[in-house]
């Protein structure tokens, strides 16, 4: 009721700065979309060219072939090998593909994935140029609380939907890390320009 009593339209290509600031200090560097689907796609939308290719996690679950069908990104699976937890082998990774995708807590195994872990993928990525996704949607039921430090580029992917237990309060938010202030800056324009021309967040939800 109060926001509909004294709503006013201020649209913001990187989302609502209030709820920016509330998911993290590093605010300018957060961009709200409506779903994680949606940040899939504003993330490879905006980076990718035809002829990238994407590594995705195996197991795993469906969505993204249907949403790279989309955009006309192509992809390829890397197997997770299970030794007590389903682990990413770092050897068996496509160092020639843009896009490296990994979920953490996993779903279906439910397998986190370290630290330490994360570490060496981030410097294997940074060296062959490989853009990281971290898919955290059901890090709140979970005891990973991952950090990032990446000398290329990494996103984190989170929303209300899993966090709170509300899917239908359609809410999501991407997290871009990079130590190389030009290549931030350069990522931080291509995903502004593309967020801005759909807006899809609604307002209501963003105040909310």
């Amino acid at each position: 009721d109060k926001y509909l009593d004294s709503r006013k339209y201020f649209p913001d290509s990187k989302g609502n700065i209030t709820t920016r600031k509330y998911i993290s200090k590093d605010f300018e560097n957060v961009f709200l979309t409506s779903s994680t689907s949606e940040s899939y796609f504003l993330i490879l939308s905006s980076l990718g060219n035809l002829g990238d290719k994407v590594s995705l996690p195996k197991p795993s679950y469906p969505i993204f072939e249907h949403l790279l069908n989309g955009i006309k990104i192509e992809y390829e699976f890397y197997d997770l090998r299970f030794e007590n937890a389903w682990e990413i082998d770092i050897s068996k990774l496509n160092t020639n593909n843009k896009f490296l995708v990994l979920i953490s807590p996993s779903n279906p195994t439910g397998t986190c994935i370290t630290q330490k872990r994360l570490d060496e993928i981030l410097l294997w990525a940074s060296k062959n140029k490989v853009i990281v996704i971290l898919d955290s949607v059901f890090e709140d039921f979970s005891e990973s609380k991952l950090k990032f430090s990446t000398d290329y580029l990494a996103f984190k992917l989170n929303g209300i939907s899993k966090q709170l237990a509300l899917p239908d309060m359609k809410l999501a938010f991407i997290e871009v890390f990079s130590n190389n202030k030009e290549i931030l800056l350069e990522t931080l324009e291509k995903l502004e320009i593309q967020n801005d021309t759909y807006l899809n967040s609604s307002s209501l939800i963003q105040e909310i």
